[in-house]
C-alpha cells in the first residue's frame, strides 16, 4: 500500500536550531539593546514616569549606604544632618555585651518619631520630629547582618542592621534568616567549610612548625573533643530520699551527722515479710 500523501501547508519547516542570521522578532534586551538606550539613541525624550523611575533608582536610601530601592520615607541627602567627625569609640567606651564583645562603635542616624506617627501619617501630618546622629555598638562586619532597616516607622531607618547574621548566612533571623531556603543554604555553606576547617586544625596540631605548645595543645583537645574522645569520667552517687530522712533523724537525736565508719556494716533494707501474717512488726 503506497504511503499516504503528506498534506503541505504554507508554513516554514521546523528547525532544530534557530536561524541566527535573521534578527529576533523582539529586539529588546539588556544594556545597549534595552528599550531605554534605543530611545536615547533615537533622540527622543523619556517620559515622565521613566524619568522618575531613573531618578528613584539613584536615590540614596540611607546614610552611608549605597543607592538601592527607592522609598519615599527614607532620609534624603538634604534631610540628613552633617555626620560628626569625632571618633565614635571616644564617645561610647562600651566593651560590648555577649556576642558583640569583639564589635565596635559606629555612628548611625536616629530618627525620632511622634508616639502617634501612624495616625499622623494617615492624616497627612508630619510624623518625624528630627534626625540625629548617635553612636551604637555593632558586631564585626564579617558576622554582621547585611540587610538595612527600611521600615516606614523604624527609628533606625536607612541604617545597616546591628544584629548578628545566622551561622553560615548573611542576614539575621528578622531579615529572612528564618526562611527555609536561607537556613538550608547556610547549612550547606557550613558543611562545605567543615572539611577544610578540620584539615587546617589537624595541620596546626600535628604538622605545623614554629607554633606555641599551648596553641598546639588547644588544637589537639579540640580535635579530640569533636572526635568524641573524653579525657575523664564523672561518677554521680544518688542518695535515696529515705536515707536522707534517716540521716536527719539521727542528727537530730545525737546532735552530729552519721560518719562513714558508722555506716559500714549497717543494713538499711527492710525485711521482706508478709504484712498479713500474724506477728508482723513492720520489719523492726
Amino acid at each position: 500500500m503506497p504511503p499516504r500523501a503528506r498534506k503541505t501547508t504554507g508554513q516554514a519547516p521546523l528547525r532544530a536550531v534557530p536561524d541566527l542570521s535573521k534578527p529576533a522578532p523582539n529586539g529588546n534586551g539588556k544594556g545597549d539593546a534595552s528599550s531605554i538606550e534605543k530611545w536615547k539613541k533615537a533622540g527622543r525624550p523619556l517620559g515622565k514616569n521613566k524619568q522618575r523611575a531613573l531618578e528613584q533608582t539613584v536615590h540614596n536610601s540611607g546614610p552611608d549606604m549605597p543607592p538601592g530601592r527607592y522609598m519615599s520615607w527614607l532620609p534624603k541627602p538634604e534631610e540628613v544632618p552633617p555626620k560628626p567627625e569625632e571618633d565614635p569609640a571616644d564617645v561610647l567606651e562600651w566593651p560590648g555585651h555577649g556576642h558583640s564583645r569583639d564589635g565596635r562603635a559606629e555612628w548611625q542616624l536616629h530618627t525620632y518619631l511622634y508616639p502617634d506617627c501612624r495616625e499622623r501619617e494617615s492624616r497627612g501630618e508630619p510624623w518625624i520630629i528630627e534626625r540625629k546622629w548617635e553612636v551604637r555598638w555593632v558586631p564585626p562586619d564579617n558576622r554582621r547582618c547585611q540587610a538595612r532597616s527600611i521600615g516606614k516607622f523604624s527609628e533606625w531607618m536607612g541604617n545597616r542592621c546591628t544584629v548578628l547574621a545566622i551561622k553560615g548566612g548573611r542576614v539575621c533571623r528578622t531579615h529572612g534568616g528564618k526562611l527555609t531556603t536561607v537556613r538550608k543554604a547556610a547549612q550547606a555553606a557550613l558543611a562545605q567549610a567543615a572539611l577544610p576547617a578540620a584539615e587546617r586544625l589537624i595541620h596546626m596540631a600535628l604538622k605545623k612548625r614554629d607554633i606555641a605548645d599551648a596553641d598546639r595543645l588547644r588544637a589537639i583537645l579540640a580535635i579530640l573533643d569533636r572526635a568524641g574522645v573524653e579525657g575523664r569520667q564523672t561518677v554521680e552517687l544518688e542518695i535515696k530520699p529515705w536515707q536522707e530522712v534517716l540521716e536527719r533523724a539521727y542528727a537530730a537525736e545525737t546532735g552530729r551527722p552519721i560518719t562513714e565508719e558508722e555506716l559500714e556494716g549497717v543494713d538499711f533494707e527492710l525485711d521482706e515479710e508478709d504484712p498479713d501474717e500474724e506477728g508482723y512488726d513492720g520489719g523492726f
